[in-house]
């Protein structure tokens, strides 16, 4: 297997970039449950023959693609996450869990019938200050989404994806500029954006009209289909010519 060297430099580098990322991350958010049984408080039950498990502390994390998230949303990334919970406390509690990471919650519907996936560790404590780990109870979906539900995740996803806010609308401020030839003649192309929307922009070239770009440019959307507009109007003959010039 072939490895792979980053030295500090990089990674710090790496890092310092994660804040600029826009990602959904798609699959089971799970609920990460432990819960802390004092056997010192411990009865015997009087429907069993057995002793209960007197809880005396819960915690809750997010697990599986929820980790993944949670994770990324530590590192400074926007992050979505595109998945299905059910009605139940389990939900309840991974709705919370992520809503306090600052996740977006636009692609999570709640389904009727469906379950929130839950590993629940329960632990024993109490005597001789040993803790130990009791078998895992587990909740977890017997079948995949429905056609509708997963037709419906999808609707949200599209819904919350295509849209120009998600695309572009958070774009970190960034500087634009570009030098070579268009249509045989010399052409710069600069322009700084930020929150999606164009600053300081300059088109120079002795073939096109500098006024008009920037007057077209300049408070303009950073969005494909409007920046064709402004190119069939700036360069009618050659606009997806000028189009690679700007985007």
């Amino acid at each position: 297997m072939r490895s792979i060297q980053l030295s500090r430099a990089r990674l710090e580098a790496l890092l310092a970039a994660v804040p600029g990322v826009k990602a959904a991350v798609i699959g089971d958010v799970c609920v990460d449950a432990y819960w802390m049984a004092d056997m010192r408080l411990s009865q015997l039950s009087r429907e069993t023959p057995h002793h209960n498990l007197p809880i005396v502390e819960e915690k809750y994390a997010l697990g599986g693609a929820g980790n993944v998230m949670n994770n990324m949303r530590a590192l400074g990334a926007a992050v979505t996450p595109v998945t299905a919970l059910g009605v139940d406390f389990r939900g309840d509690i991974a709705r919370r869990l992520m809503r306090e990471a600052g996740l977006e919650m636009d692609c999570a519907p709640v389904f009727e019938g469906r379950v929130t996936p839950c590993y629940v560790k329960p632990y024993r404590m109490g005597y001789g200050g040993v803790r130990y780990e009791d078998p895992r109870i587990d909740f977890e979906n017997r079948e995949a989404l429905s056609a509708a539900q997963e037709a419906e995740v999808c609707r949200l996803r599209d819904e919350k994806y295509h849209s120009w806010e998600w695309t572009w609308g958070t774009t970190p401020t960034f500087t634009y500029e570009k030098h070579g030839l268009f249509g045989g003649a010399p052409i710069t192309v600069s322009y700084r954006a930020r929150k999606g929307i164009v600053s300081d922009a300059q088109i120079l070239s002795p073939i096109l009209d500098a006024s008009a770009a920037q007057a077209l440019l300049n408070g303009a959307r950073l969005d494909p289909d409007g920046f064709g507009a402004i190119c069939r109007v700036l360069a009618p003959e050659r606009p997806d010519e000028l189009m690679d010039w700007l985007m």
